[in-house]
């Protein structure tokens, strides 16, 4: 019979996904504040250090991984998506007005295929 990998104790890992999914949405719609969720992770790794070497394991130590995984999603967030998506609105507003506007392109599409078409067949030979 196969068993789980852990046949009891916590599985911390799905609590942190879950944290870092929200980090990231929330980074990916914030205006500001990095400095602050760089610092907010820097304390919470540090704390989660200094109190699994003390072997305190209670709501102390829940809230510095909640916290550590929600910084580090928001920073990745922030960063990888907010960011980007700022400058991106700032160069589609410095374009010229014409550049805005959808092109209408009318024609006859002629030779296509520079060469031979494709040749499909219909029978797979084995």
């Amino acid at each position: 019979m196969i068993r789980p990998v852990l046949a009891e104790g916590e599985a911390p890992a799905a609590r942190a996904a879950i944290c870092l999914t929200a980090g990231i949405f929330l980074g990916a719609w914030s205006v500001g504040a990095t400095a602050g969720a760089a610092a907010l992770l820097a304390v919470s790794a540090v704390s989660l250090a200094v109190l699994d070497r003390l072997g305190r394991r209670r709501a102390a130590f829940r809230l510095a991984f909640v916290a550590l995984w929600l910084a580090a999603g928001f920073l990745l967030g922030r960063t990888c998506i907010a960011v980007r998506a700022e400058a991106a609105r700032a160069a589609f507003r410095l374009a010229p007005a014409p550049s805005r506007q959808a092109a209408v392109v009318e024609g006859v599409l002629t030779d296509f295929w520079s060469g031979q078409p494709p040749r499909a067949r219909t029978t797979l030979r084995a």
